[in-house]
């Protein structure tokens, strides 16, 4: 590996993966804390949040390790991650103490993940975009896409 690719690994895949981890951490404690913000809400936009958040992350790791695909395959394999790891955390939290496998939190997992892929399909075009998840870097060659598509 270049120094380059890993510089983008570090900086697209390696948040999603860590990200990806965290969940899994708070999803193992018996009475993980709840974050307020100051403000009174139900667990289930916590959940919508996390899970857009982890769909922002995924989506920039989908992007750099698969550069050829097209942004609609970008978007399919972001939403499909985020609603199948949030599928896959609900039934872990079935084994934790004190914790449930809740089919409500999985729909608000995965409402948070179809809101973050609206979110990229709304603003694929603009600075934003290009700030969040770099430039589409899309070519016919594997090598060459590996090494070009560091954001």
């Amino acid at each position: 590996m270049n120094n380059r690719t890993v510089r983008g690994f570090a900086a697209c895949v390696l948040p999603a993966i860590l990200y990806a981890c965290f969940i899994f951490f708070m999803s193992s404690l018996s009475a993980p804390p709840t974050p307020k913000f100051g403000l009174e809400w139900g667990d289930k936009v916590t959940h919508a949040g996390a899970f857009g958040l982890m769909a922002l992350f995924t989506f920039r790791a989908v992007r750099w390790l698969f550069p050829s695909r097209s942004f609609a395959a970008h978007v399919i394999m972001t939403l499909a991650f985020t609603v199948t790891f949030g599928a896959s955390d609900e039934i872990h939290q079935a084994f934790v103490p004190n914790r449930e496998c809740d089919i409500f939190d999985w729909f608000a997992d995965s409402t948070g993940g179809v809101l973050a892929s609206c979110f990229i399909m709304i603003t694929r075009r603009t600075r934003l975009a290009r700030l969040l998840f770099g430039h589409e870097h899309r070519t016919s060659d594997p090598d060459q896409a590996s090494e070009t598509a560091t954001a």
